[in-house]
């Protein structure tokens, strides 16, 4: 859970230089593959901006998923949660 004040990023030259940063975190050298962001899809994507100002996360190292005790019996946990595989 990350906590603070969301900004709208208004300068076009910033929202590029954002996205390519972005982009690149996830996919390192992608932004060079793709073909150029045209004037008119900057201006239609919104991009927000948050300093982090507090931050909480649930740590656990170990085993696979567990139910929570709390659930229902007849609460089952999602394939896809059940199938992740911890790297």
């Amino acid at each position: 859970m990350l906590f603070g004040t969301a900004r709208k990023v208004t300068d076009m030259d910033k929202k590029a230089r954002h996205l390519e940063r972005f982009v690149d975190g996830l996919f390192p050298g992608r932004w060079d593959m793709l073909r150029p962001i045209t004037p008119q899809e900057l201006k239609a994507t919104t991009l927000m901006f948050m300093p982090i100002e507090e931050a909480s996360a649930k740590i656990r190292i170990g085993q696979p998923p567990e139910p929570d005790p709390r659930n229902r019996d007849s609460v089952e946990m999602p394939e896809h949660v059940s199938a992740f595989e911890f790297g």
